[in-house]
């Protein structure tokens, strides 16, 4: 009765988003972008209880499947008609194409892990604990292999440039024509609101765990003064190999001539975040949003390496290659303290972070 009272109220919200008017409607809406996911979190949660669902799951994750290739194919249009005319740039044809191919190719190669059970040797392999006949367990695996490959598809399609940074470059109105400021960050809100029951859904609430257990999974505990202090002192590591790493990889970027992440763009694309509650309404939707997912949901299940890849790949679309060497270094720095500590001590560390580099920045 749970998870059918779960598919109620998601219709609800659905309904809601379609009804109503103002920040009412913003928030429910924010929910049709996770919608999907959660939808297949429920539907895998119900399956062993109904095992005629099976057939349901299956067909629901192939299509989110379709839906993130689509999605990159559009992430690579839209840098190639910045101007909203109709009209590509001479080679955006050529760059379309390749966008699909590659996206196509990454797509049967994720799904091919399924033949023979080579997902779950892969998850081995990386050091995850996986059950070979729990269904979500081989779709979480293969999905993480494909986000990661369609994440990079626009940046291989555009020559080596995040979509988000050269829509910028062409239209610097591109994200925000729309949305002030304080909506921008209202939109952080609700969109962090509805993860957090995601990653509640994903770990088997409410069916196969109950809210204390799920915590316990996600490694979510109170962390006192002493794990503050874990976390502020991780935080202080972070920023100081973040800033080393920025500047190495920039400077390497510069001297092989590839394409580097324009600091002035990223900060057009993250200007709400340039004020005082800016900066805390980002930092927080960030560190615990992301940490929930990457290092609660993914990494206990997978080990530390794809979730960490995929917390890249998440930020694929607005930063190029060489900021996301740095995003690497940094994720990989909280899979340890997620490791050594828990997830509450990472979420700590990633949000500080987080505030001061956007409160730095809001003051250069």
């Amino acid at each position: 009765m749970a998870g059918i009272g779960l598919l109620l109220a998601g219709a609800g919200v659905l309904a809601v988003s379609v009804l109503a008017e103002g920040e009412v409607a913003r928030f429910a809406s924010a929910f049709l972008s996770l919608a999907p996911l959660m939808l297949l979190a429920v539907l895998a949660q119900l399956q062993p209880v109904w095992p005629r669902l099976r057939i349901l799951v299956w067909l629901v994750f192939g299509l989110l499947l379709m839906a993130g290739l689509a999605l990159v194919v559009a992430a690579t249009l839209m840098p190639l008609d910045a101007g909203r005319t109709g009209e590509m740039s001479p080679d955006g044809t050529g760059r379309l194409l390749v966008a699909f191919g590659v996206g196509a190719v990454g797509l049967l190669g994720a799904v091919s892990l399924l033949i023979g059970g080579a997902w779950a040797r892969l998850a081995r392999r990386l050091g995850g604990h996986v059950d070979p006949t729990d269904l979500r367990h081989a779709q979480a695996l293969v999905g993480q292999v494909a986000a990661l490959v369609l994440a990079f598809v626009p940046m291989i399609a555009l020559g080596g440039e995040a979509p988000a940074l050269r829509m910028l470059a062409l239209d610097p109105d591109a994200f925000n024509q729309d949305r002030s400021d304080s909506g921008q960050l209202l939109d952080m809100v609700y969109n962090l609101a509805w993860t957090i029951p995601l990653t509640l859904l994903l770990v088997g609430v409410p069916i196969w765990r109950s809210l204390p257990s799920s915590l316990t999974r996600l490694g979510v505990r109170p962390i006192g003064l002493h794990g503050l202090m874990i976390g502020v002192a991780a935080a202080a590591v972070l920023w100081v190999v973040g800033t080393a790493m920025d500047e190495l990889t920039y400077w390497l970027w510069g001297v092989l001539g590839w394409p580097r992440t324009d600091p002035e763009l990223v900060n057009r694309l993250m200007g709400a975040a340039f004020s005082p509650l800016g900066a805390l309404v980002a930092a927080t939707a960030a560190g615990l949003g992301e940490e929930l997912m990457m290092r609660g949901v993914l990494q206990p299940r997978f080990g530390w390496l794809l979730p960490n890849l995929a917390f890249v790949a998440a930020h694929a679309l607005q930063y190029n290659l060489d900021a996301l060497i740095g995003v690497f270094v940094l994720g990989a720095m909280l899979a340890f303290v997620r490791a050594r500590w828990s997830t509450s001590e990472a979420i700590v560390a990633h949000t500080l972070y987080d505030l001061v580099l956007f409160l730095g920045l809001s003051l250069t």
